[in-house]
């Protein structure tokens, strides 16, 4: 199927390895000019090499932090004007949120939201301004589903604790969740983690949210999919 892609830029983060990586082969394989980035360079570079030879697209890798305006400012000027932006990170290290510290918690809002932010911040208005745009944000679905080991999930979620307490997260909850629907109301629509089970299939999915007949009332997709 001709996804009416072919020629257009794209910008993938976190593509090394994993699902950013799986992401990036399946855009490359639409026809689409392909820059990559990661934070270890070796990784990166091999993982380029790998999708150029596997689809014969011409592929540029930048080594760089997206968590920094310097980062960005390397993955932009290597892909000025991307049509399609891939937001993906790892995420934290699994851990109990009592042993995070407040440098710990600052880093992980950086990976997984403030720098994401600041990526679709620096790019829609090209996007809008050329008349195309696809920006999917690929996270955790323990942004949707608590898991105990995942602190920044977890913490907001208490099992157990007085009624006051309960009703003080969900209010803290239901803030965030207002905050965030405003924020993205015209950017993100989500599909459930229910429905991208396996790496394979999300990687897959990634370029029908980027095709050229995706709805235009949608710039933007969340694929909500477990990495770890």
């Amino acid at each position: 199927m001709d996804l009416g892609i072919r020629g257009k830029s794209a910008l993938v983060c976190g593509a090394s390895r994993g699902l950013g990586k799986a992401c990036a082969l399946a855009l490359a394989r639409e026809g689409v000019n392909l820059t990559i980035v990661a934070r270890t360079r070796d990784l990166l570079e091999r993982a380029g090499a790998e999708i150029a030879q596997a689809t014969g697209t011409k592929v540029g890798a930048v080594a760089a932090d997206l968590t920094t305006p310097a980062g960005r400012a390397a993955a932009l000027g290597a892909c000025a004007a991307p049509d399609i932006l891939v937001n993906n990170s790892q995420g934290p290290l699994p851990g109990n949120f009592r042993d995070w510290s407040r440098d710990d918690w600052i880093a992980a809002l950086d990976d997984m939201m403030l720098g994401p932010i600041e990526m679709m911040r620096l790019t829609v208005d090209g996007m809008s301004a050329r008349g195309f745009g696809r920006i999917v944000n690929i996270v955790s679905r323990s942004v949707k589903v608590p898991q105990a080991e995942l602190g920044l999930s977890k913490s907001l979620l208490p099992a157990r604790g007085t009624r006051k307490q309960r009703h003080a997260t969900v209010f803290a909850r239901k803030h965030f969740e207002d905050q965030a629907t405003v924020a993205k109301r015209a950017l993100v629509q989500h599909i459930s983690a229910r429905q991208l089970h396996t790496m394979h299939r999300a990687a897959h999915s990634n370029p029908s949210c980027c095709s050229a007949r995706a709805s235009s009332a949608q710039s933007s997709r969340t694929l909500t999919q477990s990495v770890r």
